[in-house]
């Protein structure tokens, strides 16, 4: 199992990952780049990937609580856990919670957790 927390990073919605270029082209915006090299800094090494069935939890802590769709912010982090190596593939995610609370600064609390 894994718990961790990320401080002072405002996490991006996946509707903020894609801008449009030229013609029909879209490509991952500059912003989001950045946001994922902060937070894969800020989690802790993987020391043992996890191989079969597992479970996530996210509580996210925000200024503007009411103003963001829980739903959008966890692909993008279930994503960044996968590439830092806690799991192989998210599709063996078999549970997934997540909660919102107001707080004056950002934190969001993930769980990872075998079934």
């Amino acid at each position: 199992m894994y718990e961790f927390e990320i401080k002072y990073v405002k996490p991006l919605s996946v509707n903020c990952k894609l801008s449009r270029g030229k013609g029909k082209r879209f490509f991952i915006n500059k912003e989001f780049k950045k946001y994922e090299e902060d937070v894969l800094l800020l989690m802790p090494k993987a020391k043992e990937q996890i191989k079969g069935s597992f479970g996530i939890s996210f509580s996210f802590y925000l200024p503007n609580a009411n103003q963001v769709d829980l739903d959008n912010l966890l692909k993008p982090l279930i994503d960044l856990c996968g590439k830092k190596g806690y799991f192989k593939n998210d599709n063996k995610c078999y549970i997934l919670e997540a909660q919102k609370f107001y707080s004056r600064d950002y934190l969001i609390k993930i769980k990872i957790f075998e079934i």
